[in-house]
């Protein structure tokens, strides 16, 4: 992790605002303007996954719905002669690293947030799996699989009506949804979250991912935010052993979230252990969030809370 005034190339690191096991996203200043600076860790796999989102992200057409949760790139570098490509490479140490520079977008991670106040109001956690819902199913039209979704790769802030407002920095795996991968033979797959966040049918040797995969991750995250606690336990524990609890079906027990008729059946039938009996898109699933909420993200408000949050005691022990 680059820490708050390192550089890397011409930007001054301000501090640093997510981890993953493949990369990491920094709030940064490049000359007067402060961009999110997304950097690959070492590692073949993790370069090539950065420059398959770059790659992705540049031929996306701006206009389509869902478009503005996604990550919208800046130039990689401020000499028009290097911009052919839409990522950067720079030298760290003995690596050569790729990133991507995108347009500053507000928000704390999703895994603060429940940090700070767990489990979330149902409405707030409706809201947020809606709009995850809406960007998944972006990439799915355009026939890619997200396969690596957790608390850590959404953004979140609040507007000025106090509604939750995602932004998914990280575009997981990307890989097409119709094909089958030996994991010991595919550096996409080499563990590039918790098994906890991954649906049953990843965990294999050999793996068919589907779209009711990224159905499993996204029933997963909603029942973290209406439950308190990850579906299964992670934290401190080595992947063999979360993989045999998934395995095993070891989950945390789910107390009546809300008073809300279904609520506890539609999180089972998000994350049921057999894909084909998941909803079969995640469009279905957020029909049905919709149904049990009684009414969809409103229009955004002008303004934002986070302040409220970059001023509590936890935030701010976390940016120093």
């Amino acid at each position: 992790m680059l820490e708050k005034g390192d550089w890397l190339e011409d930007f001054e690191i301000l501090h640093p605002v997510a981890l993953l096991r493949t990369c990491a996203l920094y709030r940064a200043r490049r000359g007067s303007q402060v961009h999110l600076l997304k950097l690959a860790h070492p590692g073949v796999a993790n370069g090539e996954r950065l420059v398959r989102e770059a790659e992705f992200l540049h031929d996306l057409d701006s206009d389509l719905p869902g478009r503005h949760l996604l990550p919208q790139l800046s130039p990689p570098y401020t000499r028009a002669v290097k911009a052919a490509k839409p990522y950067g490479s720079a030298a760290l140490g003995e690596y050569l690293l790729h990133y991507e520079v995108l347009a500053f977008r507000d928000g704390i991670p999703l895994q603060q947030l429940l940090q700070q106040r767990s489990p979330l109001w149902i409405q707030d956690a409706g809201y947020i799996a809606l709009q995850l819902a809406d960007a998944l199913q972006l990439l799915h039209q355009e026939g890619r699989l997200h396969l690596a979704l957790t608390p850590d790769s959404i953004l979140v802030r609040f507007d000025k009506g106090n509604v939750p407002r995602v932004f998914l920095w990280d575009l997981g795996l990307l890989l097409p949804g119709d094909g089958t991968y030996v994991r010991s033979q595919s550096g996409a797959l080499s563990d590039p979250v918790s098994p906890a966040y991954l649906a049953p049918e990843l965990l294999g040797e050999r793996c068919k991912p589907r779209v009711t995969s990224d159905v499993y991750a996204l029933g997963l995250i909603f029942f973290e935010m209406v439950v308190g606690r990850p579906m299964y336990a992670h934290e401190l524990r080595a992947d063999e052993d979360v993989v045999r609890r998934v395995r095993l079906g070891t989950r945390s027990h789910m107390l009546q979230p809300a008073e809300i008729d279904g609520l506890p059946e539609t999180l089972m039938q998000a994350t049921e252990p057999l894909a084909e009996k998941r909803f079969s898109s995640v469009g279905g699933l957020r029909s049905r969030l919709l149904q049990l909420l009684g009414n969809d993200v409103p229009l955004e408000q002008q303004g934002t809370r986070l302040g409220q949050w970059l001023d509590s005691p936890q935030t701010r022990m976390w940016l120093v």
